[in-house]
């Protein structure tokens, strides 16, 4: 369920309420970008791109890097925490990092690199002392740092040879 401004809803039981928080964003991008590349719809990709660029609208920290677990448009929220340590499930910050990656690596996007990169050096910062709390986040610098490779198939869709590679 999303807002009329292109955000989602926490929760939906009857009506729809709550705003969502970062760990929503993260995960449903982190889900959209795995499907995307299982069948390379790319209303997948679109709608991945779009989650994310409402997050780092709402979510970012401009001024120490980082995302906040609440958007800046939440009124009733004391205290705009952000984490980084991953629990029994990654955090918001770690899962957003990979999606970050990813994103910048399948649109050559270096807005989004860029922002990876900024993500990466607070959560270093943050997660210096206690690492192996924060697996996920390490497992998303390794993404960055390490080796990758790339496969571009090019040419008209309806080819023989297209198709078979696409499959």
């Amino acid at each position: 369920m999303t807002t009329q401004e292109g955000g989602l809803y926490h929760r939906f039981k009857e009506e729809a309420g709550i705003n969502a928080l970062l760990d929503d964003y993260a995960f449903l991008c982190f889900g959209l970008l795995e499907l995307y590349e299982a069948t390379f719809k790319e209303a997948y990709l679109q709608t991945a791109l779009d989650l994310v660029k409402f997050a780092l609208n709402h979510f970012w920290d401009a001024q120490e890097g980082g995302f906040y677990t609440t958007a800046d448009f939440e009124k009733e929220v004391l205290v705009r925490k952000k984490q980084v340590y991953d629990g029994a499930i990654p955090s918001g910050n770690s899962v957003m990092l990979l999606n970050l990656l990813r994103l910048s690596r399948l649109t050559a996007s270096t807005e989004l690199e860029e922002k990876a990169y900024e993500l990466a050096k607070w959560g270093c910062g943050v997660i210096s002392t206690h690492p192996e709390e924060a697996t996920f986040f390490l497992q998303a610098l390794d993404f960055a740092l390490g080796p990758t490779k790339e496969v571009v198939v090019v040419g008209k869709k309806d080819n023989n040879t297209n198709t078979t590679l696409n499959e």
